[in-house]
């Protein structure tokens, strides 16, 4: 099934939590995503934090459409577009980045998928809305505050 931007965002907007997860053993991967997916979590990011990642993610959405239709899984720690191609023609619902990256959100924007950018300042948060942004994954470093989010 394909998921619209409008379908991740609604589903975000429900559940309120995304269990986010990498592990380079695909057995434990399969089992995390199965246990949050029984829980009731629809939303699932698998980040990209090793070499192998992308293979392993690979398998994950292969194992959703057979066992978990209705979960959309993401694909999180994307800070270059041509990973966000990746991880897209892979399959991920949504790519999630650590940072604001225009280059990023192009290709998301691009291919219909939801973005979700690392903010920590008012600016980023404006500069991401500028470029098209409906989400953002707020930080708050020492001496900012996290009254801005």
């Amino acid at each position: 099934m394909l998921k619209t931007r409008c379908h991740v965002l609604h589903l975000l907007e429900t559940q309120r939590m995304v269990p986010v997860f990498y592990h380079p053993d695909l057995d434990t991967c399969l089992g995390v995503l199965q246990a949050c997916y029984q829980a009731g979590l629809h939303t699932f990011e698998f980040t990209n934090r090793g070499p192998l990642a992308h293979e392993i993610f690979r398998e994950l959405k292969a194992f959703a459409r057979q066992h978990c239709p209705d979960l959309c899984l993401g694909a999180g720690t994307v800070i270059e577009a041509g990973t966000a191609a990746l991880f897209i023609q892979l399959g991920a619902d949504f790519v999630v980045s650590p940072i604001l990256s225009q280059e990023v959100m192009k290709v998301c924007h691009r291919r219909k998928i939801l973005h979700i950018p690392g903010v920590g300042t008012l600016s980023e948060i404006s500069q991401a809305e500028e470029w098209g942004g409906r989400l953002g994954q707020g930080f708050s470093w020492p001496g900012l505050g996290a009254g801005i989010l």
